[in-house]
């Protein structure tokens, strides 16, 4: 059973995967994006380094077109970062006192 501080650890990591992959779609929108005024404006807000990875996929969905498996892995992706990132703690399923509890968090990162 995991130990306090691999949950601790797994959490952090988790964390870090969730910014690099919202920074790899901001730089691919970025790569993606001519010299237009609508362009320019799309940089501007992703320069702010403020953009959810929600709104970073839909500006990714107007410019390309996505397989279906990609796109449904993508939305399984935005729903368990926003679970991970504003609710984890409050879900009836995250109990970090029990074994039980830790081996679910663990299976969820």
């Amino acid at each position: 059973m995991p130990r306090d501080d691999t949950i601790n650890a797994d959490i952090g990591r988790t964390l870090l995967d969730v910014q690099r992959i919202e920074r790899i779609l901001a730089g691919c929108l970025m790569c993606a994006t001519g010299t237009s005024s609508a362009d320019a404006q799309l940089k501007k807000l992703l320069e702010r380094d403020r953009e959810t990875l929600g709104r970073l996929l839909n500006e990714f969905r107007k410019l390309v077109s996505l397989p279906r498996d990609f796109e449904e892995a993508l939305s399984d992706l935005l729903e368990s970062r926003n679970v991970f990132i504003h609710r984890l703690m409050i879900e009836d399923w995250v109990d970090l006192t029990t074994p039980k509890g830790r081996k679910v968090l663990r299976q969820f990162l």
